[in-house]
């Protein structure tokens, strides 16, 4: 407050009020106002700030105690000093009650007056500060129970002194459970759990810790970043630490999947730089095969149909021949895709796909076996689609079987009632998972399952990956078929 305290005297006796007003004066430091009546003193009080109201009992429309409440009610309301007639001490007792600061007796207190003006004006202002400085503490901790990171403090001895609402959401622990606990007990931790040591280390010093995975008790897992500070006492002394816990979980997940979708990408680009090769090596091997092929034909002519050179000229047909449609497949696989879906034979586009990587999968040790159903309806889809997923779900599954002598992969097709099923089995550890899951490993694993989510998706089909009861695994590409004719199945084994 600037200038003099302002100070309301509420009484009628015109004589006591010069007095008081002398009395002021003298110590200075303050400037009197007077109110001849209760309604006075309320209209006075709405316009001005008064450090000090000076009451007296008796007035003309009413008594000075039965006004106290309302001028003590607020919290912010002047204190209340009551003035008194000679032996109303029990006027003085009942103010007290209800909410005066001090009483003076108008006969022998008087003298007292400006020591009790002083003493009602410091106390309210050191009552104003303490409830703006309580009110202010509420609001930050409001402000801290409703953030959505998890925030808890522990003292100096390590016992939790506040656990906001994110973290009882976060850590599954009710404020009333974890306060007065210290750190591993608040948490539900035992100090062998995986990361008792690190969090007690977080409690301990200031610092920061990103992106750990926190496993609970009840099987909970989160992943979250951790910020440590240290607090202090006005005089410097530590008081204790905060850590605020942001659960970073679905940003993890995200990262992963856009790293997913990279190392697909970067497969993509070495695939496509792959098929450019190939179909480079392919052009330069067809004009040597020609002669080849020329060349044994010729010989096989020239020579007697008993002769023994006559079996080698065919064989070397034979072995050109197969060379030259593997040649070919390759051209065809480094060709822009067509733009439009045709109707197209699943199992032709197997068959190619195992002269492809038939000769990789054989020297990875990798036994392939195929049971192919025959006169399956055609699926409507771009032939150079499946070729590529069948390829690659083979180099998948070539992962897979690393290490397994004589691993078998069985690879089947079957009819239903208006799909054609593809199941692929085989033993070793899955090399991928679904893309969904953020789990995924082993390169030729991610770009295979991601193309055949994508190609299924397009034609409307689905693709599952499971593990069967026989401990292998399998992958199965259901798409939708042209036909829903039943075709009678007989398995054709490779």
């Amino acid at each position: 407050m600037s200038g003099p305290a302002r100070v309301l005297l509420v009484d009628d006796n015109a004589e006591f009020a010069r007095m008081v007003t002398d009395m002021l004066r003298l110590v200075g430091g303050y400037a009197l106002e007077r109110a001849e009546s209760l309604t006075e003193m309320r209209q006075k009080l709405q316009t001005g700030d008064y450090a000090v109201v000076l009451l007296d009992h008796h007035l003309p429309d009413g008594t000075g105690l039965d006004a106290l409440p309302e001028l003590t009610e607020g919290p912010d309301s002047p204190p209340v000093v009551m003035v008194t007639g000679a032996g109303d001490e029990r006027v003085a007792s009942e103010a007290i009650k209800s909410g005066a600061y001090d009483y003076l007796m108008k006969s022998g207190d008087m003298a007292k007056l400006p020591l009790v003006v002083e003493r009602a004006i410091r106390m309210h202002a050191v009552r104003r500060a303490q409830r703006r400085a309580e009110a202010q503490l509420r609001y930050q901790a409001w402000l801290l129970d409703n953030v959505s990171d998890a925030i808890v403090v522990v003292d100096s001895a390590g016992v939790v002194t506040f656990w906001n609402r994110g973290a009882e959401a976060m850590f599954g622990v009710a404020q009333d459970a974890a306060l007065g606990e210290r750190v591993l007990e608040a948490f539900g931790l035992e100090p062998d759990d995986p990361w008792a040591h690190t969090m007690e280390q977080l409690f301990r010093t200031a610092g920061a810790i990103e992106e750990v995975q926190l496993h609970f008790p009840a099987g909970k897992s989160l992943w979250v970043d951790a910020r440590a500070s240290v607090l202090h006492h006005e005089g410097g002394r530590p008081a204790g630490h905060m850590v605020v816990f942001r659960d970073v979980t679905e940003r993890k997940a995200l990262t992963e999947k856009v790293q997913a979708a990279q190392s697909r990408l970067f497969e993509a680009a070495r695939m496509a730089a792959i098929g450019e090769l190939a179909s480079s090596v392919a052009h330069q091997i067809n004009n040597p095969l020609t002669t080849v092929l020329g060349e044994a034909q010729m010989l096989a002519r020239e020579l007697q149909p008993e002769s023994p050179a006559q079996k080698a000229a065919q064989s070397i047909q034979e072995a050109g021949w197969r060379a030259a449609r593997v040649v070919q497949h390759l051209m065809d696989l480094s060709e822009p895709p067509q733009a439009t879906a045709g109707e197209v034979d699943v199992n032709a586009t197997i068959l190619t796909a195992t002269e492809l990587v038939g000769k990789r999968l054989e020297e990875g040790g990798a036994v392939l076996r195929l049971l192919l159903a025959p006169r399956l309806s055609p699926v409507r889809a771009r032939e150079r689609d499946l070729l590529d997923l069948w390829v690659n779900l083979l180099l998948a599954a070539k992962e897979a079987v690393a290490g397994h002598e004589a691993a078998e992969i069985r690879l089947e097709t079957a009819a239903g009632s208006e799909e054609v099923r593809v199941q692929m089995e085989f033993p070793g550890e899955l090399a991928f998972s679904r893309l969904s899951s953020g789990e995924e490993s082993g390169l030729y694993g991610l770009f295979a399952l991601g193309l055949a989510e994508e190609l299924v998706r397009q034609v409307g089909g689905r693709i599952d990956v499971w593990v069967p009861e026989d401990g292998r695994r399998a992958v199965r590409v259901c798409l939708p078929a042209v036909s829903t004719e039943q075709p009678r199945v007989r398995s054709v084994v490779t």
